[in-house]
């Protein structure tokens, strides 16, 4: 199961038609299709300091010259352990798809 952010560039190498062009928010070069590129932002919740749960939501965002519901499927399936939403476009003025893949997870935010 999820549960770090260190797994979501871990499990996004996992697909091969990605040719690991991953990054965490922006690549600092120019890429070419298909890359991905995935952010993340948290929130602490509990009643004390030591013991609050980080609620993580991550969003995985794909770029693709022409749609490849193969890869599409291929990014779901290392999330399968979470309930993901997707969300596609065409950006016309960059001549491209966009799917972006939304999920969250709860991970112990021990404080030492």
């Amino acid at each position: 199961m999820i549960n770090k952010i260190k797994l979501i560039p871990e499990r996004l190498l996992a697909v091969e038609g990605l040719g690991g062009k991953i990054a965490h928010n922006h690549f600092s070069e120019p890429q070419t299709f298909p890359f991905c590129v995935y952010d993340f932002s948290q929130n602490s919740q509990g009643a004390d300091d030591f013991h609050n749960l980080l609620r993580t939501s991550v969003t995985v965002t794909l770029y693709q010259e022409v749609r490849n519901f193969d890869l599409e499927k291929d990014i779901l399936k290392v999330f399968s352990d979470v309930e993901v939403n997707t969300y596609n476009d065409y950006i016309s003025e960059e001549r491209m798809y966009m799917t972006e893949f939304t999920f969250e997870f709860f991970e112990k935010n021990l404080k030492g």
